[in-house]
């Protein structure tokens, strides 16, 4: 059964990328992933500042486009039971993917955060708006 949920197994990923990189790049971060039995299929690393949600790395294992839909999707989900609004992530050639989903540009913000200068090179979601719109295959949403 497929699983996305948050991890704390470094001794399995540390198989799959290098962790201790990761860990020292990103020391205030967690791990949520999509898991199948005892495979890894895809890991996520975030970090929280406030009520944002920082997305530092994503590596899907699997070539599926939905197993990675899922998994920034539950992410979504789980980060908002925990009170976060606003969820950022680089861009790194997928913009189209994350626009589908429901992020915008960072431009369009409206709250801090610094990302060093790069600012251009992020995507924002604002959750409760995620919650809001009808999902990319429901009759209120056919434009997306």
């Amino acid at each position: 059964m497929i699983c996305f949920s948050p991890f704390e197994n470094n001794i399995l990923l540390k198989d799959t990328i290098d962790m201790d990189e990761l860990i020292k790049k990103h020391p205030n971060s967690s791990i949520f992933a999509c898991t199948e039995d005892e495979d890894i299929l895809g890991v996520c690393i975030y970090e929280i500042e406030g009520k944002i949600c920082k997305v530092n790395f994503l590596k899907m294992f699997d070539d599926s486009p939905l197993l990675k839909d899922g998994l920034i999707r539950s992410l979504i989900n789980f980060v908002d039971l925990k009170g976060i609004e606003y969820i950022v992530v680089k861009n790194e050639g997928e913009e189209s993917f994350y626009c589908k989903i429901g992020f915008n540009p960072l431009f369009f913000r409206h709250f801090m955060i610094d990302l060093k200068g790069e600012e251009s090179n992020y995507l924002f979601l604002d959750i409760k708006e995620f919650f809001t719109k009808g999902c990319c295959g429901s009759s209120s949403n056919n434009n997306v």
